[in-house]
């Protein structure tokens, strides 16, 4: 026997055995057009994420830190690309010029010259204009607050630090050799590997590399 409430969410099912025992048995309802819905948190973070990536790195970050679909599902290209449809949010389209108006932590460290660890510890520090939308990356900048006195200030401060590693940084100037001391002075027309490599033992006994006038 079945008792079917309208109101009710389930049906209560009355099952009668043979012998007089009866039992019951409680079912959820099935309402139309019901649908488990994407969590808010979800929709904000690939709101955010549609700045930087496309759907199929969007659905690597989701998966990554765990999050499932309505439906408890893992997330798909198609899962992504139809939420987004869903909720309206654009899709990430590379800029013309190739200057992004956002950048991951690798980009926007390649710009200020400075390793993608000492950016990230200074936006966790509050100290750049930075946000995460999930938990386990990736960080957005904003091409705008890397080019601010704050942000200039840490990549100096950076190259400033003596254990700094300064061989992962793009070498455009002369001067910045000359910050090493172990580098020595590069004269115009030098290079700075000799081919074939100078020995140690002939450097030490001349003081003198096989580049006239770059001194050790």
């Amino acid at each position: 026997m079945a008792n079917i409430d309208d109101a009710a969410p389930e049906i209560v099912l009355i099952v009668h055995w043979v012998g007089g025992a009866h039992s019951g048995l409680r079912l959820p309802k099935r309402r139309r057009a019901q649908r488990n819905s994407t969590s808010a948190d979800i929709i904000q973070a690939v709101r955010q994420l549609v700045l930087i990536a496309n759907d199929d790195v969007i659905v690597g970050l989701l998966n990554r830190n765990g999050l499932k679909t309505g439906n408890g599902s893992r997330w798909t290209r198609e899962r992504v690309t139809s939420m987004r449809s869903s909720y309206h949010l654009p899709v990430f389209k590379p800029a013309d010029d190739r200057i992004e108006p956002w950048l991951n932590l690798s980009n926007a460290a390649k710009l200020l010259r400075i390793l993608p660890k000492t950016l990230r510890l200074a936006a966790e520090a509050g100290e750049i204009e930075a946000f995460p939308p999930l938990s386990d990356g990736p960080w957005i900048f904003a091409r705008a607050s890397l080019i601010t006195t704050a942000a200039q200030s840490i990549a100096e401060r950076a190259r400033q630090n003596p254990r700094y590693p300064r061989d992962r940084i793009p070498i455009s100037k002369v001067s910045s050799l000359q910050q090493n001391g172990q580098t020595g002075v590069l004269m115009r027309g030098c290079s700075l590997y000799a081919n074939p490599p100078f020995s140690a033992t002939r450097r030490q006994r001349s003081g003198t590399s096989a580049c006239s006038g770059a001194r050790f």
